[in-house]
């Protein structure tokens, strides 16, 4: 996979594809807001929660076994 960094002011966006905008809303004290237009059943995930969850599905104690 590549890796793309770009530096964005507030109102600006990147295109990703034909129909998905991420669009910086707001920076302020080292965090941003940015909004993402995408088509309507297209899943967008914060990553530390999809994290958070294979964790949780690796530490429980159901593993699958009877």
């Amino acid at each position: 996979m590549s890796g793309l960094i770009l530096s964005r002011r507030v109102g600006e966006s990147v295109q990703i594809g034909e129909n998905i905008t991420i669009t910086v809303m707001q920076v302020e004290g080292g965090r941003a807001k940015i909004s993402f237009d995408a088509p309507e059943g297209l899943g967008v995930w914060r990553t530390e929660l999809l994290e958070r969850d294979a964790w949780r599905g690796m530490c429980s104690d159901d593993n699958g076994s009877d």
